[in-house]
């Protein structure tokens, strides 16, 4: 066997060697690495099962207990913003009748939520001159009138700025 050989064997096992250590140190490190879980620890479904943890689908849900907390804490089952511009008035429509094609959306939403008792809808309607305001108010008291409602004072809408509706 020539020399030349005998080197490039060399070369060819010390390279070899130098990456099983690098592929035991890659492995190694991903078992001292810990899993952390949705609920912010680091145990295994094997430690929970070991403890006999009763709630199970609580810890490895996929949604975070942070977001359970805001959606439970969270007072309206739907928001409608009834600006002209969000829903989207047809171009057609002159700006005069603004007013009338927001009260005519604002009534199909309600048709819509009347079989759901108790759901409660938050209808953005804006600060401006109150004119929306009083339109829906009126509609409330006339047409849906077993509805309950009052000013929505939280959401980031302002005080004045939404009402929030009790289906009943």
């Amino acid at each position: 066997m020539k020399t030349k050989d005998l080197s490039d064997l060399r070369a060819l096992s010390k390279a070899l060697h130098k990456s099983e250590e690098q592929q035991k140190a890659i492995s190694q490190k991903k078992k001292d690495t810990p899993k952390v879980l949705p609920d912010g620890s680091n145990a295994t479904l094997e430690d929970y099962l070991a403890a006999g943890e009763p709630s199970l689908e609580q810890k490895f849900s996929e949604e975070p207990p942070s977001r359970r907390k805001q959606k439970a804490s969270r007072d309206y089952d739907m928001v409608v913003d009834l600006h002209a511009s969000v829903i989207q008035i047809p171009s057609s429509v002159p700006k005069s009748s603004y007013l009338a094609y927001q009260i005519e959306y604002f009534n199909r939403i309600m048709e819509d939520s009347i079989p759901h008792k108790g759901k409660r809808i938050l209808f953005v309607h804006g600060i401006g001159e109150g004119t929306l305001r009083s339109a829906l108010i009126s509609e409330l008291d006339q047409r849906w009138w077993t509805c309950r409602y009052q000013t929505a004072g939280q959401g980031g809408y302002g005080m004045e700025s939404a009402l929030l509706v009790t289906i009943r």
